[in-house]
C-alpha cells in the first residue's frame, strides 16, 4: 500500500510539472514573433510534450490495470475521443498523420489536464501557480504591445509556413502587439483581469494593490486597442456575471421575495454592463490620443498609420466599417461548415482534413474557397467529427454547465467559496469566445489549457462541497 501511494504521489508530481511545461508551450505559440523561429524548434518541444503527456496517460492506465486504482475518467469524454478516432479513421485519406497527432493531444487535454484539475491533490496549488505565471507573463506581453502602439511600431511579413501575413505591432487599425492573434489574446486578457479581480478580494499591500490595478488597466487597454469584438463581448459578459453574483449575495435581499432578488440582481448587473460599455468607449478614445500627445511626429517608427482629426489615431477597422457583413465572414463560414456536415452526418470531415475534404466534396463552398476554419468551436466540432463526436462532447458541455450553475447559485451557494465562481467565470469566458473562435477542443492553446484545468477543478469542488 505504501509503495502504491508513493507511485501515485510521483505520478501526480509528474502531472504538475507537465502542466507547467504545457503552459510554456502554448504561451510560445501565442506570441507572434515565435513564428520567426525555425519551425524545427517548435516540432521538437511539442514532440517532447506529446511524449510526456502520452507517458502520463500510459502510467495512469497501468495504475488502473495492475494496481487496481479506480478509474475516474469521464465517460462522455472517452466516448468523444472514440468518436474523434472513428472520424479520423473514416476520413483516413485526408491529413491522416496530422489528425493522429491532434488525437494524441486531445487525449492529453482530456485525460491529463482535465484529470489534474479534477483529481490531483495538488490541483489548488497548481492553479494558483499557473494563475500567477499567467498574470505576470501576460502583463509583460501586453505592456510590450502597448509600447508598440505608443511608438506606432508596425511590421508584417509573409512566411512560407503560414497562409496569412505575420503582423506585429499596430497594424490595420488593430493592436496585434507581440501576439499571434488579437482575438485569442484579448480573451486571455479578460481571464487575467478576472484572476486579478478575484485576488484583490484578499488583502494586499499598497504596492501590490497598485500593481494589480495597473495590470487590469493595461489588459483593458489592450482589449480596446486590439479591435477584438470577441474580447469586448467576453469582457462585458464577465462584468455581467460578476456583478450579478455580487448583487445576488447582498444582505439587502434577505427579507425580499426570491423573484425580486433575481430580477433585481439581473437588472442591476445589466445597468453595470451598459455603463461599463460607455466607459470603455471613452477609454478607447483617450487611448487613441496618447501616441500624439506623448511623442512627437518624428518618433514614429511607421509613417503610414492612418490618423483622424487632431492627431488621433484611427481605431476603425476597415474590414468591419466598410463591410456590409457584420459578422466579417463568420456567418458564411458557419453556413459552409453545416453544408460540409450534411455530406457526412455521422463522421464529419475530420479536424485537420476539413480543407482537403471541402475541395474534393464541395469545392464551391466558402471554406473550400477561403481555406479558413469555421471560426466557431461548436460548429467546427459538428463539421469535423459529425454525430459520433459532437453528441458526447455537447452532452458533456451541457451537463457541466448545469452542474456549475446549480452548485454556484443553488443550496450549496459555492460561487464565492474556494474560487469556485472565479473558475466558473474563466471557463465561461473561454466557452463564450469559442462561439467566434476555434478553441477549447482540437487545438493547442492557452485558452484550451485553462478551460480544461479550471473546469476540472470545479468538478472537484462540486464533489467536495464542504472543503
Amino acid at each position: 500500500m505504501n509503495n502504491e501511494n508513493s507511485i501515485l504521489k510521483k505520478l501526480q508530481k509528474s502531472q504538475e510539472y507537465f502542466i507547467y511545461y504545457l503552459f510554456f508551450l502554448v504561451v510560445c505559440r501565442s506570441i507572434g514573433p515565435y513564428s520567426l523561429i525555425n519551425p524545427r524548434f517548435d516540432q521538437i518541444i511539442f514532440g517532447i510534450g506529446a511524449i510526456y503527456g502520452f507517458l502520463l496517460i500510459a502510467a495512469e492506465f497501468i495504475m488502473v490495470v495492475l494496481k487496481n486504482k479506480k478509474s475516474t475518467y469521464n465517460l462522455w469524454l472517452i466516448i468523444f475521443l472514440i468518436g474523434l478516432f472513428l472520424s479520423i479513421l473514416f476520413n483516413y485519406k485526408f491529413a491522416l498523420f496530422s489528425n493522429l497527432k491532434l488525437l494524441v493531444w486531445q487525449a492529453i487535454y482530456l485525460l491529463v489536464v482535465f484529470q489534474v484539475g479534477k483529481d490531483n491533490i495538488h490541483s489548488d496549488k497548481i492553479i494558483k501557480t499557473l494563475s500567477n505565471l499567467l498574470i505576470i507573463v501576460w502583463t509583460i506581453l501586453t505592456t510590450i504591445s502597448l509600447g508598440m502602439f505608443l511608438f506606432r511600431f508596425s511590421y508584417a511579413v509573409h512566411l512560407t509556413n503560414r497562409a496569412r501575413f505575420l503582423r506585429i505591432g499596430f497594424f490595420d487599425a488593430r493592436l496585434f502587439g507581440v501576439f499571434e492573434d488579437p482575438n485569442f489574446s484579448s480573451t486571455i486578457s479578460v481571464v487575467v483581469i478576472l484572476l486579478i479581480a478575484y485576488s484583490l478580494r484578499i488583502k494586499k499591500g499598497k504596492l501590490q494593490s497598485f500593481l494589480s490595478y495597473l495590470a487590469i488597466i493595461f489588459q483593458l487597454a489592450y482589449i480596446q486597442l486590439s479591435g477584438s469584438r470577441t474580447g469586448l463581448i467576453v469582457l462585458l459578459l464577465s462584468i455581467f456575471v460578476l456583478s450579478f453574483s455580487m448583487f445576488l449575495n447582498l444582505d439587502f435581499w434577505i427579507k425580499k421575495k426570491y423573484l425580486y432578488k433575481w430580477l433585481g440582481s439581473l437588472f442591476s448587473a445589466l445597468m453595470i454592463v451598459i455603463l461599463s460599455y460607455f466607459l470603455l468607449e471613452a477609454f478607447k478614445y483617450i487611448l487613441s490620443l496618447l501616441p500624439s500627445v506623448l511623442f512627437k511626429e518624428e518618433h514614429r517608427i511607421l509613417k503610414d498609420i492612418p490618423k483622424k482629426d487632431g492627431g488621433k489615431i484611427s481605431l476603425e477597422r476597415s474590414d468591419v466599417e466598410n463591410n456590409s457583413d457584420a459578422s466579417n465572414g463568420r456567418l458564411g463560414l458557419w453556413k459552409s461548415g453545416f453544408e460540409l456536415f450534411k455530406t457526412n452526418i455521422l463522421f464529419g470531415t475530420s479536424p485537420k482534413g476539413i480543407f482537403e475534404y471541402a475541395k474534393e466534396v464541395l469545392p464551391t463552398t466558402f471554406i473550400a474557397r477561403t481555406q479558413k476554419y469555421t471560426h466557431n468551436t461548436y460548429v467546427n466540432i459538428i463539421t469535423s467529427t459529425g454525430l459520433v463526436g459532437s453528441i458526447p462532447i455537447f452532452f458533456f458541455f451541457i451537463k457541466s454547465f448545469f452542474m456549475v450553475i446549480t452548485k454556484a447559485y443553488g443550496k450549496a451557494n459555492l460561487f464565492f467559496k474556494n474560487n469556485y465562481g472565479m473558475n466558473a467565470q474563466i471557463v465561461l469566458a473561454i466557452a463564450a469566445s469559442a462561439f467566434f473562435l476555434n478553441d477549447i477542443v482540437m487545438v493547442n492553446s492557452v485558452g484550451s489549457l485553462i478551460f480544461w484545468l479550471f473546469l476540472g477543478r470545479n468538478y472537484y469542488l462540486s464533489k467536495n462541497e464542504t472543503i
